[in-house]
């Protein structure tokens, strides 16, 4: 009976210690990676899906006609602040992939400011396009989910 509960710890004491390094193993692999990024997923998330979303309620004000500016007008502060967090994230990867996407953003404002249709859509598809990139067709050097 002794011997078997020495096992047992014995046995007990493995698992935990190879769980212990697992963790450290998986803790030093997202060290590079921090609440910055994590602002990144998150700014992500709640800026482009779902139908209630900014840049949904964005591509649906586009496509009234007229353009529903209050709409847009109101999804830019969001999808400025997600140009923001792109251009400031610790992930240099990310930094350098999120060119298209405040460029698109700052066009797009512009356009909303004038009051131009033809040019606000088109950066509305540029700003789409430039969301593809990164996730659909890797980002620089594809590198990037």
């Amino acid at each position: 009976m002794r011997r078997a509960s020495v096992i047992s710890l014995s046995f007990t004491s493995c698992l935990l210690i190879g769980f212990l390094a697992y963790q450290l193993n998986q803790r030093e692999a997202y060290g590079g990676k921090d609440d910055e990024d994590e602002k990144v997923h998150e700014l992500m998330e709640k800026t482009h899906e779902g139908k209630k979303s900014p840049w949904k309620k964005a591509i649906q004000a586009s496509q009234a006609n007229p353009i529903d500016w209050a709409t847009i007008n109101q999804a830019l502060p969001r999808l400025a602040d997600m140009s923001e967090a792109l251009v400031t994230t610790k992930d240099k990867d990310v930094r350098d992939a999120a060119d298209g996407y405040v460029a698109a953003v700052q066009e797009l404002a512009m356009q909303a400011n004038k009051r131009d249709t033809v040019r606000a859509r088109a950066a509305l598809t540029t700003l789409s396009d430039s969301c593809a990139d990164c996730h659909y067709k890797g980002g620089p050097g594809g590198k990037l989910d």
